[in-house]
């Protein structure tokens, strides 16, 4: 009886580690991965085909209107339709391992481990199956960036970019 218990203390101890150690490592091998420009271990660290996804609807809901409201000037309506077209090429060019290497090696000095005075990185277990990097602009701090990491399988990637409400405004 004794034995199983402690299988059982030690399979749960195994899975909370995971839960919260797991997620923290695989955000610092996304992070070594994007300021060494490191193709394999980025596209051990991302998963793609969700992220394209991701991007292709938030970017889609804000081109079309502040915060996915869509405005009814005639202007507007053909302007969203073009940027809807080419939202989706415009994401898979940008949702590649160099397009993300390239992203934030020119936009977060702190997100590639350099200390930089104007952007504060902070990061955390947001829910069980949602870790996410928040980089903020301190210059601006309204300014922030947010990449998620969600499991896939046992193992954690980046499957979102989020944007602080109006980063899009016109």
């Amino acid at each position: 009886m004794k034995i199983g218990l402690g299988i059982a203390v030690a399979f749960l101890l195994a899975v909370l580690a995971w839960l919260f150690i797991a997620p923290a490592l695989s955000a610092q091998e996304l992070q070594r991965a994007l300021r060494d420009n490191d193709v394999p271990a980025i596209q051990n660290a991302v998963n793609f085909p969700a992220l394209r996804e991701n991007l292709r609807g938030t970017l889609g809901a804000n081109f079309a209107g502040q915060g996915g409201k869509p405005t009814l000037e005639p202007g507007s309506v053909f302007g969203a339709a073009l940027a809807g077209l080419m939202m989706g090429p415009m994401v898979d060019a940008l949702v590649t391992p160099a397009g993300l290497s390239a992203l934030f090696k020119g936009g977060a000095g702190a997100f590639s481990g350099q200390t930089a005075q104007n952007i504060r990185v902070s990061s955390g277990l947001q829910a069980l199956n949602r870790y996410a990097i928040e980089l903020t602009d301190l210059d601006n701090p309204a300014n922030v960036v947010t990449l998620v990491l969600t499991p896939n399988g046992l193992q954690w990637q980046l499957t979102a970019i989020g944007f602080a409400p109006g980063a899009f405004k016109r």
